[in-house]
C-alpha cells in the first residue's frame, strides 16, 4: 500500500531550484525540464502592434510544439508568419504553404504559395470587415537540423473553418516566431507549448 500525503500547496525552495516530483520540475508554478506531456513555455497578451515576436522559446529540449493563438487585426488583412532566429526574422525564400477556407455552407477555397517565398500566409481574411481568429499551430522540428513543418487549424466567429499546412526548407534551428499582418495593426493573446515525450 503506498502512503499518501494531502497537502494544499508547495512553496518553492529558498534556493529557487523548484520542485521536483516523478522527474518532473515544478518551478514558478510551471512544470518544465523535459516533462512528459505539454509544458507551457510563453504566455502573453498584445494589443494594437505592428507585429507578434516571441524569441527563445524554441529550443533542443523539445522536438515539437503547440501555439494557441487567438487574433484580431483593426481592419481587414491577411496572417502571415515568419520563424526567427538569434539575428531575427529569417526571410530566405524557403516557406511553402498551402491552407483552405470555408465560409457558411461555401464551397471550399483553396490557396498555396506557388513558388517558395519569404513568409507563410495562413489566413486570407478576404473581403469585409476585421475580423477574431481562434486557432492552434503544430510546429514540428523547429530547431532542429531537419525541414520546420506545420499544421494550422482555426475558425473565424464560429462562421469560418480553415486549415493550412507548410514549411520551411532547409536547417536552419529558429528560436522564435513573429506573427503580422499586410497591413493595419494586430490585438490578442498567444501561449506556446513544448511536448514532452
Amino acid at each position: 500500500m503506498v502512503s499518501q500525503i494531502k497537502v494544499d500547496s508547495v512553496l518553492e525552495s529558498s534556493s529557487g531550484n523548484g520542485v521536483t516530483i516523478d522527474g518532473a520540475l515544478i518551478k514558478d508554478g510551471k512544470v518544465t525540464g523535459g516533462a512528459t506531456g505539454l509544458t507551457l513555455l510563453h504566455s502573453s497578451t498584445f494589443s494594437t502592434v505592428s507585429s507578434k515576436s516571441i524569441d527563445s522559446v524554441f529550443s533542443s529540449t523539445y522536438s515539437n510544439y503547440k501555439i494557441n493563438l487567438s487574433i484580431l487585426s483593426s481592419n481587414t488583412t491577411d496572417y502571415m508568419f515568419r520563424l526567427r532566429d538569434g539575428s531575427g526574422d529569417v526571410t530566405t525564400a524557403s516557406y511553402n504553404w498551402k491552407y483552405m477556407y470555408s465560409i457558411n455552407d461555401a464551397n471550399w477555397v483553396a490557396h498555396t504559395s506557388g513558388s517558395s517565398v519569404n513568409y507563410v500566409e495562413y489566413i486570407s481574411a478576404g473581403g469585409g470587415n476585421a475580423n477574431h481568429y481562434n486557432g492552434i499551430f503544430e510546429f514540428f522540428n523547429p530547431n532542429t537540423t531537419e525541414n520546420t513543418t506545420f499544421q494550422y487549424q482555426g475558425n473565424r466567429e464560429s462562421r469560418q473553418f480553415l486549415i493550412a499546412a507548410g514549411g520551411f526548407t532547409g536547417n536552419t534551428q529558429f528560436t522564435g516566431i513573429t506573427f503580422y499582418n499586410t497591413s493595419n495593426t494586430i490585438s490578442g493573446e498567444i501561449q506556446i507549448y513544448g511536448y514532452g515525450k
